[in-house]
């Protein structure tokens, strides 16, 4: 029997902001969550990073993955490879959104399997509150989407490429006008093989809910005229995976408590968890088969 390993107790709970794992060629594993920041208001928080090189049977002390010490949000990490050894992390970073007419930001580090955190740089300087990150490796570097905040609040999803040390002006491959005074706590995902890149985003530009689907050939650099792939009155959140036609798995709602669905691909399936709206709520999982 398998021993299970504990990589944090307690922590910052947010319904809508939690942990994830991911993993180096090698098998280092690296886990993050959320920590309350000790004499801070409600939503001063960090993110807390720790380290597995025995494939999750012993971790090492976290650190937090930025050398920023401003109280404020800090969190929606997402990970992927930047290299054999390299984990690169996005998150979203409260520095700037104290100030007067401040932000909140969208920034990025690397960590390897044995140093500290490399200094971390901004990626977008305006960005929504609190919606997942989405970052992926194709075979030209890193892809990330996001939400973007504009002037005029216009916040639709924008995609960044990591070529070359730098990353990309931002693109948005939907561009549809969606003006909301507010996070919508609805985030976009990404899933990449070589140089193909798919993309998932909720919208309610023109308050038509609808999720949208565009796919790239070159990681990245261009992009197919979205489609919609939903069957009316989506609600969102999304992930993204393998295109088929639609299939109802569970029922949801509306509420927190139905949290945010997950899925990925092994040996040809599809497996997606999520958790359910009976009371009490259950963790529910499926396997679909690819075709």
């Amino acid at each position: 029997m398998t021993r299970a390993a504990v990589v944090a107790a307690g922590g910052f709970v947010n319904w809508a902001d939690f942990p994830h794992m991911s993993a180096l060629a090698d098998g280092t594993l690296f886990a993050h969550w959320l920590a309350k920041r000790a004499g801070g208001t409600t939503y001063d928080y960090d993110v807390r990073v720790s380290r597995s090189r025995d494939l999750g049977r012993s971790w090492d002390a976290s650190f937090t993955p930025y050398r920023d010490e401003t109280a404020g949000e800090h969190g929606f990490v997402s990970f992927a490879p930047l290299e054999a050894t390299r984990m690169g992390i996005l998150f979203l970073d409260g520095r700037e959104a104290k100030q007067k007419d401040g932000a909140m930001t969208l920034r990025f580090t690397a960590v390897s399997r044995d140093a500290a955190p490399e200094p971390d740089s901004c990626v977008d300087e305006r960005v929504c509150d609190c919606c997942q990150t989405a970052v992926a490796r194709t075979s030209r570097g890193l892809i990330a989407a996001y939400r973007d905040r504009g002037a005029s609040e216009v916040r639709d999803v924008a995609v960044v490429r990591f070529e070359a040390g730098r990353w990309s002006a931002p693109v948005f491959p939907g561009a549809e006008g969606w003006q909301i005074h507010g996070c919508p706590v609805n985030g976009p995902a990404l899933a990449a093989a070589g140089d193909r890149v798919a993309l998932a985003w909720f919208t309610m530009a023109g308050e038509a809910p609808r999720v949208k689907l565009a796919f790239s050939d070159d990681a990245g650099a261009s992009w197919s005229p979205p489609r919609v792939v939903d069957d009316g009155r989506p609600i969102g959140p999304v992930d993204a995976g393998g295109a088929s036609a639609s299939h109802t798995l569970a029922g949801t709602s509306t509420a927190r408590s139905s949290g945010f669905p997950r899925m990925a691909v092994s040996d040809g399936e599809l497996v997606v968890a999520w958790r359910d709206a009976s009371k009490p709520a259950q963790l529910k999982s499926a396997i679909v088969e690819l075709p």
